[in-house]
């Protein structure tokens, strides 16, 4: 192989293997204590987990793929934001829908069972009149389903298991009601979370929104017995009797379409965040934080595997304390939110859509490579690609120098890899820029 391919390949395999390696799984962060062995590092960083979440908030996809969310984020509902709700009248604590197609899922286009029995289907649209405070669970954190997607809230409220069992007829309203009850000393007015599109658990339809229109979205009955219809729909979304749309009532054109009305509304918000709602990650509050060292043996699983069974007392404790803090500074001394006003959504954006395509690339193409593979055309391809990624932190002169030494070669990567994991955020200071302790550990994530 050319003296040149060598020293491309001398630069390309390192940082690729760094780039895979901090991809794939827990990477080390710069702030961990010295002396620890990287089985140590692995074992207490969860940066991937920490930055992924930061990066996937308000992404359906994203909380469909890992639904056992570890965080609650202070949210706000921008004013003017409209809202939906179908089923019949609501009044206290109900669900609201963000997506028209979400709430028409719940009933609408059914037919002569619902005007017949004189309970027909309403679609009642809403708006917010103010900014409307909200907190938001990461995760399919309204999915109906066992498997750890409800673990977080229900620690929260302590709503167990035995708890659930007492309420078996409506544990999600059982479990809204508690939810809102603890969010009122902070002024919380709603709960944000996904079911398919995003639903806001909403504490009292009385507060902070005004009804706009109400429409009959029940086809009138038809009198002919042959033509007889499905059952009542349910109330939701996310209410008593809830589920995913086609489910009870099929009967009309309208109503077997809903679902997948329905299932384009999710499709909107699959990869793009849902900007109706606006998050404040400057108080995220994040069990992958590694000091909850119980949980360290369920992190290690796969993703889809990680549950909170093992969230020690203590740990519990610290977490309950963190977020006191963490709220009670949102809610009292920075109610807009901002934090140090550092856009930590816009800095893992901006980190995904710059490399994330062509990690992806890269992995596909190393991950092919095999005995009849053409190494020489590996290496070239690769090496493009990986010097893509790192072409701002590389020094060419010292990497393309004729005479370059093993030592000099080493030293240069080194400095490429530190300027690769500090690109986006290494200026940030934290005196400077007063970072809150949530901000301090996104910013970990980050670099990690």
């Amino acid at each position: 192989m050319p003296k040149r391919i060598w020293r491309w390949v001398a630069l390309t395999v390192p940082v690729t293997y760094f780039l895979l390696r901090a991809s794939g799984s827990p990477a080390q962060v710069p702030l961990l204590p010295d002396g620890l062995s990287d089985k140590e590092i692995e074992a207490a960083d969860n940066s991937n987990f920490i930055f992924a979440a930061l990066h996937s908030n308000l992404k359906a996809w994203h909380q469909a793929y890992a639904p056992n969310g570890r965080a609650i984020v202070p949210a706000t509902i921008k004013a003017g934001t409209l809202l939906y709700h179908a089923g019949f009248n609501p009044t206290g604590m109900d669900w609201f829908a963000i997506d028209a197609e979400h709430s028409y899922g719940f009933g609408g286009g059914g037919g002569q069972a619902t005007s017949q029995s004189g309970r027909r289907s309403m679609l009642y649209t809403y708006a917010a009149t103010r900014p409307l405070r909200a907190v938001y669970f990461d995760g399919f954190s309204a999915a109906k389903q066992s498997g750890g997607a409800l673990e977080l809230q229900d620690m929260l409220i302590g709503l167990d298991s035995k708890a659930q069992e007492k309420i078996r007829g409506n544990p999600d309203g059982e479990r809204g009601r508690l939810l809102c009850e603890w969010g009122k000393q902070y002024g919380i007015q709603g709960f944000v979370r996904e079911e398919a599109t995003f639903e806001l658990l909403w504490c009292d339809f009385e507060d902070g929104v005004e009804l706009l229109s109400v429409t009959n979205i029940t086809i009138p009955a038809n009198t002919n017995p042959e033509d007889k219809l499905g059952e009542e729909p349910p109330r939701g979304p996310g209410g008593p009797g809830g589920g995913p749309p086609g489910r009870g009532g099929i009967s009309t054109p309208y109503r077997a379409a809903s679902r997948w009305w329905w299932y384009k509304a999710t499709a909107w918000h699959h990869t793009a965040p849902d900007t109706r709602v606006v998050l404040h990650p400057a108080y995220t509050v994040t069990l992958y934080d590694p000091k909850y060292k119980s949980l360290t043996e369920n992190n290690k699983l796969p993703r889809r595997e990680h549950r909170l069974g093992d969230l020690s007392a203590d740990d519990e404790a610290v977490f309950r304390t963190e977020l006191v803090e963490a709220m009670k500074a949102w809610t009292k001394d920075d109610p807009r939110g901002e934090g140090s006003g550092v856009d930590w959504s816009s800095i893992a954006h901006g980190t995904v859509e710059r490399n994330g395509d062509r990690i992806a690339e890269l992995h596909t193409l190393l991950s092919k490579v095999n005995a009849t593979s053409n190494i020489t055309e590996v290496v070239s391809t690769a090496r493009l690609i990986a010097f893509g990624i790192i072409l701002p932190y590389v020094d060419h002169a010292a990497v393309f120098e004729p005479e370059i030494t093993a030592s000099d070669r080493s030293a240069v990567l080194s400095a490429v890899s530190t300027k690769c994991s500090l690109a986006f955020t290494g200026h940030i200071d934290a005196p400077r820029y007063r970072l809150t302790p949530q901000e301090q550990r996104l910013k970990q994530a980050a670099e990690g």
